[in-house]
């Protein structure tokens, strides 16, 4: 997979994307772009990754690091749904390329047989007078983290065949393809099994 295709794919659905090597935080940098059209920030690694209540997010190189950040769609008091539409996308991929069972930790985890895989985050965000809604993400391909008394896991745990640039192509696909469950508000999209 290149980073062509990704680009490819999310040029046709109004989206700019951009690819970094290296930056503190997706979630910082998207922000900095200019907002012609929806953006979605790939790097690579991230210096200073962080996660929900600034918990810090150990982020070295090849695993995915990831910020959408678009129109908010949503009234603000649902905005949750946007990123719980994230996760279920990001489970949907996780078990389709590993032939496994996620499970969601609520509001920002989702784990394999109880070993954290993925993390999400979301923001509102002004500019001028829209708002925006910044959904940043990583999943765990390559390696994972240490983390104290919270086991980890990766991707290539499970397959060895997929990198980085694979996975994004897989959950933006998959995004798209499901964007309609998000505009129209559908309930479903938090019914999957709870950790």
């Amino acid at each position: 997979m290149s980073l062509d295709k990704i680009k490819n794919l999310l040029d046709k659905n109004n989206f700019d994307f951009h690819f970094i090597e290296s930056v503190d935080s997706t979630m910082s940098e998207v922000k900095k772009l200019i907002y012609n059209r929806n953006i979605c920030l790939m790097a690579n690694e991230q210096k200073k990754g962080f996660g929900r209540r600034g918990t810090t997010w150990e982020s070295p190189k090849n695993n995915v690091y990831i910020s959408i950040l678009s129109k908010n769609i949503l009234p603000i008091e649902n905005h949750f749904l946007n990123n719980a539409f994230i996760t279920n996308m990001i489970c949907s991929v996780i078990e389709n390329i590993c032939n496994v069972k996620t499970q969601i930790k609520w509001p920002n985890d989702i784990l394999i047989n109880k070993e954290k895989i993925s993390g999400i985050i979301s923001e509102i965000f002004s500019i001028k007078s829209d708002k925006y809604i910044n959904t940043g993400f990583g999943v765990n391909i390559v390696s994972s983290p240490k983390i104290k008394n919270y086991p980890t896991t990766n991707i290539n745990k499970y397959n060895k065949e997929i990198n980085n640039f694979y996975f994004v192509y897989e959950i933006m696909e998959e995004y798209f393809n499901n964007f309609k469950q998000l505009l129209n508000n559908h309930e479903k999209i938090i019914f999957r099994k709870q950790y």
